[in-house]
């Protein structure tokens, strides 16, 4: 009860949202790879300028791997300008979505069909459950600002579709992990996928099945 009554004041608490800059999404990034030393992590960084990723106005963020000639596997992540300017964004939500298009490097199984990607699924949970704690200590954030990240996630997936609640739960039960590389789990499922992960507590199951 906790959790939902912070974040309930966080998505009530409006001023939180503001468009962040392209130097405050910097700071989360080098906040990121100092949480992840071993990892080869860039932020749009694959582009004909080097501003080209932060001039597009599309309220995107995405993710690709790659190798160098070492073999070593380099995640990219994209964190277009339009989705930083959204008002309803933040560091801390800035911060959820690199941790989830990492994930899809890094958080490992269910995979995408045909990919090395991890599903979307999988992506959100290593956000809330392994990414943000860890973050933490870098960008000298209290463990609130998880839930600040969950609320401005929460704010973002109801532009999108049916609106998710955080006093409600997506009761469905699936009997197989959709691996559809197009595959987005609803809008309830994937905020209970957030909650429990920053809840410490198993996937739900309406993406997930166990074994």
């Amino acid at each position: 009860m906790k959790l939902i009554g912070l974040l309930l004041a966080v998505c009530l608490s409006t001023p939180l949202f503001a468009a962040i800059t392209e130097g405050e999404l910097d700071a989360v990034f080098t906040a990121l790879k100092n949480a992840y030393p071993d990892e080869k992590i860039d932020l749009n960084a694959l582009g004909p300028t080097p501003d080209f990723w932060w001039n597009l106005e599309a309220p995107r963020a995405s993710y690709s791997a790659s190798k160098n000639s070492e073999g070593e596997i380099l995640h990219h992540l994209f964190f277009f300008g339009g989705l930083a300017r959204l008002p309803e964004m933040s560091p801390e939500g800035a911060a959820l979505i690199l941790c989830h298009e990492l994930g899809h490097g890094i958080a490992g199984p269910p995979l995408k069909r045909g990919s090395s990607s991890s599903v979307e699924g999988e992506a959100d949970y290593f956000a809330t459950y392994s990414c943000l704690p860890r973050l933490l200590s870098y960008l000298s954030w209290d463990s609130e600002s998880i839930i600040s990240g969950i609320a401005v996630q929460l704010v973002l997936i109801n532009k999108q579709g049916a609106a998710a609640n955080y006093e409600e739960r997506d009761e469905q039960v699936v009997e197989e992990i959709n691996q559809d590389p197009s595959f987005y789990p609803g809008n309830q499922c994937r905020l209970d996928t957030l909650l429990a992960g920053a809840r410490r507590e198993e996937r739900p199951r309406c993406w997930w099945v166990p074994n």
